[in-house]
């Protein structure tokens, strides 16, 4: 911020030009990993939910007596689902990663 400001930016372009793009490239990461979780516990593609796949499986359990199967692949759509949300994740963060400056642990 004071760099920016020394340059001559007023405090909102430093805020838009220098700040924004610095601290939404160290939070990509976490909001992937937000989202995954939030499409788990909410709708899925805006249309299919958790309680309305979890109630076909059981439905389709109770008339087939194949638990597994039911549960196991409800289980798989949504582990591809999150792979699918987490390889955008990895794609937007590539795009927008400054060589050399990653977070360390």
């Amino acid at each position: 911020m004071m760099a920016a400001r020394s340059i001559g930016l007023s405090r909102g372009q430093a805020i838009i030009h220098v700040v924004l793009p610095q601290a939404l490239r160290l939070v990509i990461p976490a909001w992937g990993n937000e989202f995954a979780s939030l499409t788990k516990s909410t709708a899925a593609l805006l249309v299919i939910g958790v309680l309305e796949l979890t109630g076909v499986a059981q439905t389709i359990a109770g008339q087939t007596f194949r638990n597994l199967e039911a549960y196991a692949f409800i289980a798989i759509i949504y582990l591809v689902w999150v792979i699918i949300v987490i390889k955008i994740s990895d794609v937007v963060f590539e795009k927008v990663r400054i060589p050399g400056l990653e977070i360390s642990k």
